[in-house]
């Protein structure tokens, strides 16, 4: 329970910031701030948190699953305009192939960006994104999980498709 009181209230907390940084009013940005959480993508909704998904997101251990999160509050923060953002997070925009050290570096500066600016807004400090230290399912797990290998050309990098869509059975840039 105290899991998802806290997850709820740093949802929250970045619409709010989001809000005051970008000028814009909830509605028109609320859907970048839905694509940061994992289970608010697939509802479209921020206001229930799964528990399945404690430890998923930006709170994942896993730094591929949790760049697909990373790079959306990139985008979110791109258009905060009540402050000077620092050059990763304005920098490439349409760029689809992450090093794994440059995810680091983002992740620090997304982390340093979000928490003094919150502060400075709200004169507190932000709820952050966090995990439980065991795993939270509800479901079952996928069978013969140990079995599956994935054939990467180039491990350590991850790849933003979330650009991209399928229409008429072809790749399109959204």
């Amino acid at each position: 329970m105290l899991w998802e009181l806290a997850e709820l209230n740093f949802r929250f907390e970045l619409a709010a910031l989001d809000r005051r940084m970008s000028g814009a009013t909830v509605s028109d940005r609320y859907y970048l701030v839905v694509k940061c959480f994992p289970d608010a993508a697939e509802t479209g909704s921020l206001l229930v948190a799964k528990l399945e998904c404690a430890d998923q997101g930006l709170g994942s251990l896993n730094w591929q699953q949790r760049s697909r999160y990373l790079l959306a509050l990139k985008r979110l923060m791109m258009g905060w305009t009540a402050c000077s953002l620092p050059e990763i997070i304005k920098q490439d925009s349409e760029k689809i192939v992450w090093k794994a050290s440059e995810l680091d570096a983002l992740e620090e500066a997304i982390t340093k960006l979000y928490t003094q600016e919150f502060y400075d807004r709200f004169r507190r400090a932000p709820i952050v994104p966090r995990r439980l230290s065991h795993a939270a399912r509800t479901i079952a797990p996928m069978p013969h999980a140990d079995n599956l290998r994935v054939l990467d050309p180039w491990p350590l990098h991850y790849y933003d498709l979330s650009m991209f869509a399928l229409r008429d059975s072809q790749i399109v840039f959204v």
